[in-house]
């Protein structure tokens, strides 16, 4: 979970002359009905265009994809672009664009429902573009399955929202790969060019409690994972200011029964060159959430569920829409996220100009597994510069615990304080996890079982004399399986007991199935 505080008012996005001129217009803009042969309606807005005889598709579509509907259609899901989908069942499938250089939205549409007879659980599978991994052994059910019972969403779609920069090729491409023994399918892609400094290379952003981070520029890609305009409505994409991008209420992020007051303005936004009117909609900057003269006994708190072991992009927007606060020292606040403080006395009349005149401020933060059962290691789940075998913290750990020297990697801090049981424990769950074949990786209770029962064990130890490893002592962790001629690009999983056909961590019980999201991608690798 990732959480932040503020006494005052902000909108979030997860990632100067005066005017009220058009919105942004996209140099670059494709809507693609997948599994569809017809446009949508020309009254409709934006037009969807269909993938079946388009020039986007390679020349063995109809052999190596399949278009079909689903089995049936949510009353919360649009019907363009959900009422069609294309499948991808044997081998790769590749949609390419011809783009302008620059940075570019890619949003990937799926309404995951029953196409065709397949079966739901047997969909997995991965998404490159441009030389970076967007998506690896993604389910779009799964993903769906967690964002009800984590946020109280109630769609019934899932939307991926990507920020990639194409370079000098001017080629956007979109390549969907089946996992082994599953399907692909996608319902509708958008491609949407962007301002230059809207989100790359823009201003220099805050580094929260730490002293450097990612810088990102052209080679970095993002992924959006919430763009929520706070103490509003929700606002269309249409009703965006030319990028498409829709912005959700905040209400079901809201931690307790605190809610503060709404105010409304209906003045005309007063947009900068520092804060250009494409940045986002005046209805974000004409609504906000406010603890008036209350703001120094008590937190606006928001809870969004994240991924552990990523860094994070937070965009806050301010504008002062109280006619009454017009002076300095009239709207002072202090901004936490995750317990760790952003910015301890920020005076709103020092960064807008007067009333009505909006700002934003970027912030990157690194998370950590708030519970502390997941991130044993103190480093993100990537590092560029390292020797190749340790880059990926997963490739590494899988190294290390065929090697059996897991020790060697887990937190300094730990050492001489986690019991060597529980250790090997977390080492098979983890390395479950990341079984090659779906069939072998085990389901999420049971991953939460498995972490529970380290939990006993160290538990356990702590309980017994001698049960915790001393700092100058190594855990004496057993071979699981022989590695030979590992490389730089492969580890030799180890043997794993198996019953009924699926694996198990042990003799004990069985397996555990993992799914990641990200939000920074950098290089190829991704997630």
């Amino acid at each position: 979970m990732f959480a932040f505080s503020l006494p005052f008012f902000f909108v979030l996005v997860f990632t100067t002359t005066t005017t009220t001129a058009q919105p942004y217009k996209p140099t670059d803009i494709f809507f693609l009905n997948c599994g569809s042969s017809t446009p949508s309606s020309s009254s409709s807005e934006p037009r969807w265009d269909g993938d079946e005889h388009s020039n986007f598709v390679p020349s063995n579509t109809l052999t190596s994809s399949f278009s079909s509907t689903p089995d049936c259609l949510d009353a919360s899901v649009p019907k363009i672009p959900y009422s069609t989908a294309r499948i991808f069942k044997t081998s790769s499938f590749t949609y390419t664009f011809p783009v302008s250089q620059g940075p570019k939205f890619l949003r990937l549409h799926f309404y995951p429902a029953t196409y065709s007879d397949l079966d739901t659980q047997q969909s997995f599978f991965s998404v490159s573009s441009n030389g970076y991994t967007l998506l690896t052994n993604f389910s779009a059910f799964l993903t769906l399955s967690f964002l009800r019972s984590r946020t109280k969403a109630t769609d019934a779609r899932v939307v991926k929202e990507f920020l990639i920069y194409v370079k000098d090729t001017q080629i956007l491409n979109v390549t969907f790969t089946p996992s082994h023994n599953s399907y692909a399918f996608i319902n509708g892609i958008e491609i949407v060019s962007m301002p230059e400094n809207l989100y790359f290379n823009a201003n220099t952003p805050k580094y929260v409690d730490m002293q450097t981070s990612p810088h990102i520029d052209s080679e970095t890609a993002l992924e959006n994972i919430y763009r929520l305009n706070m103490g509003g409505g929700s606002i269309s994409a249409n009703n965006d200011t030319g990028m498409y991008r829709s912005w959700d209420q905040d209400n079901n992020y809201l931690h307790g029964n605190i809610t503060g007051l709404r105010p409304v303005t209906n003045n005309s936004i007063m947009y900068t060159t520092g804060t250009p009117n494409y940045t986002a909609p005046e209805p974000v900057y004409q609504t906000q959430r406010s603890m008036g003269k209350q703001s120094d006994k008590y937190y606006l708190s928001w809870i969004l569920p994240v991924d552990s072991g990523f860094y994070y992009i937070l965009r806050l927007h301010f504008c002062n829409i109280i006619p009454q606060y017009t002076k300095a020292g009239q709207v002072i606040f202090m901004i936490f996220f995750n317990r760790q403080t952003a910015e301890q006395e920020v005076d709103l009349s020092y960064w807008t100009q007067h009333s009505g005149y909006p700002v934003f401020k970027d912030y990157i933060v690194f998370v950590n597994d708030p519970d502390g059962s997941r991130m044993l290691c103190a480093r993100p789940v990537r590092i560029h510069g390292l020797p190749n075998e340790e880059v990926s913290l997963a490739h590494w750990g899988k190294f290390c615990y065929e090697k059996g020297t897991l020790h060697n990697i887990i937190d300094p801090e730990l050492r001489g304080v986690i019991a060597p049981e529980c250790l090997r424990r977390f080492g098979e769950v983890a390395v479950s996890c990341l079984k090659e074949q779906r069939s072998e990786r085990p389901a999420m209770d049971e991953v939460v079982w498995g972490l529970e029962f380290a939990m006993e064990l160290q538990e356990a130890a702590e309980k017994t004399v001698g049960g915790v490893v001393s700092e100058n002592q190594e855990p004496l962790l057993p071979m699981q399986g022989e590695a030979t001629n590992i490389t730089d690009d492969d580890v030799v999983t180890g043997s794993t007991p198996t019953r009924n056909g699926t694996s198990s961590i042990s003799s004990s019980y069985e397996g555990f199935k993992s799914e990641t999201v990200s939000s920074e991608i950098q290089k190829p690798a991704g997630r």
